[in-house]
């Protein structure tokens, strides 16, 4: 009896008592009107280069519109390097419309901003029709 109840003790004391919850991005629900408002500036524009960190990345693109904000044909954007973190997934070469926050470049973005792949429809956003670059 003894031997079996050591064993159940042993058996028991390896079973973690609570598992750690996993991380993961969540974000609050938002129109695209509120990702416009929020946004210190929104582009479309083309990836040029990733440079990827440990925790962050560094993403330049070639500008090709400007919905909001003043932007130069070549920003530099960071987002975390993660998706867990809430971190954007870019690929060279393909177009993005990015909603950057912080005044001024490198611009930060992230799953929940409103960045997505591909060009917009500025009506549906609440934006001006959009321009070039400066």
């Amino acid at each position: 009896m003894k031997r079996t109840l050591l064993a159940a003790c042993l058996a028991a004391s390896l079973v973690p008592l609570a598992a750690e919850p996993a991380s993961a991005c969540t974000c609050a629900p938002a129109s695209p009107e509120e990702h416009a408002d929020y946004a210190r500036v929104v582009f479309t524009g083309r990836v040029r280069t990733i440079e990827r960190e440990e925790f962050e990345h560094t993403v330049r693109f070639r500008v090709t519109k400007v919905y909001k904000g003043e932007v130069d044909r070549r920003v530099t954007v960071v987002t975390a390097s993660d998706s867990a973190a809430c971190g954007c997934s870019f690929r060279e070469g393909s177009k993005y419309t990015v909603f950057g926050r912080r005044r001024s470049e490198p611009y930060s973005t992230n799953l929940c901003s409103g960045t997505k792949k591909g060009a917009i429809d500025p009506d549906e956003y609440g934006l001006a029709p959009g321009h070039s670059p400066s």
